[in-house]
């Protein structure tokens, strides 16, 4: 299968360069997981619990170290600010490295022990697949066609329904969900290679998961920079208290930046984070969110009415067909 060599290719990677490969098999795991899901119906019943669960920790392995790394970048990308912000600065920076250097020595401890035996259990388990039919039976059997015309509808339909519930610039969190949505959608429409109108979508949806993913970004990082703000305010009323109590540690106490001297250059931060998210998920409610969404959503119901109906000479469900190499899905 396509998406399983895509994920050994990028492990490969990882093994020669874990800066790039951790990335590629992030994005590997994502679209395996997404196909997988997709046609659950299909071949759920061929994969073991435990394969299932190895993918989901892989997927989340990944995530601390990627957010952090991106938060450095988003940093560095700030424009000028005032000198009395600059402590506040300098000091998450090395927060967000610290903690990208801790996750990601976690993420290739996982990597390194899961990712071969998912490999394995899955390149076993999708051997085969098992299908039922009634011996005088009339139903046409199942195609990858009829399939993924399911799928494509049932994601579509997702995709819109997200969309609505999106009320306001600041529903990020359903705004998140338009997101998840919009990439999965994607990652099936990418299997149908040669397809122009699938080509289309994808750059479509490439553009609001773009815009989407900006604003989730910005959101994590004001997140993780408030959360920062009140520890460093509970740091500094505890070793207040342990100084009138004359029991502090000055040597420990001077290695650490008071809050009073970080307090701007945070504060600045979670406002242009927070800003920078509002900013992203309002272009899309204003942009996206009515006529660009009910376009898309109709385009991918149309390529799937496209891909027909097939009769009962057409393979059976995981079989390549004639609208492309669905297999490599």
């Amino acid at each position: 299968m396509h998406r399983l060599d895509e994920l050994s290719a990028a492990y490969d990677t990882f093994l020669a360069d874990e800066a790039t490969g951790l990335h590629d098999v992030r994005v590997a795991v994502r679209r395996l997981r997404s196909w997988l899901r997709a046609y659950e119906g299909e071949i759920g019943d061929t994969l073991r619990k435990k394969t299932k669960r190895r993918l989901r920790k892989l997927a989340k392995a990944s995530n601390p170290a990627r957010d952090a790394e991106v938060a450095v970048e988003w940093i560095a990308a700030q424009p000028a600010v005032a000198p009395r912000e600059r402590a506040g600065l300098r000091y998450m920076t090395q927060r967000f490295d610290n903690r990208s250097a801790d996750a990601s020595a976690t993420a290739r401890a996982i990597l390194e022990r899961k990712v071969p035996r998912s490999i394995a259990a899955l390149s076993d388990e999708l051997k085969t697949y098992w299908t039922k039919h009634e011996v005088n039976g009339t139903k046409p059997v199942a195609t990858m066609a009829r399939a993924t015309c399911d799928v494509l509808r049932d994601h579509a339909e997702r995709l819109g329904r997200a969309a609505s519930k999106v009320q306001s610039p600041s529903d990020a969190r359903r705004a998140h969900r338009v997101r998840i949505s919009a990439k999965r959608l994607r990652y099936i429409l990418e299997t149908l290679t040669g397809n122009a109108g699938a080509a289309a979508l994808v750059k479509r949806l490439t553009a609001l998961q773009d815009l989407l993913g900006s604003a989730h970004d910005a959101h994590v990082i004001a997140g993780c920079i408030v959360r920062e703000i009140g520890e460093c305010a509970a740091r500094d009323a505890r070793l207040s208290a342990l100084r009138a109590m004359q029991l502090s540690n000055d040597d420990a106490v001077a290695s650490v930046p008071s809050f009073s001297r970080l307090r701007a250059g945070l504060t600045a931060l979670a406002v242009r984070a927070h800003d920078d998210d509002c900013r992203d998920v309002g272009m899309f409610h204003q942009s996206w969110r009515g006529a660009q969404i009910e376009s898309i959503v109709a385009a991918v119901t149309s390529l799937a009415d496209g891909l027909g109906v097939p009769n009962t000479s057409a393979p059976p469900v995981l079989a390549e067909t004639d609208h492309g190499d669905l297999a490599s899905a």
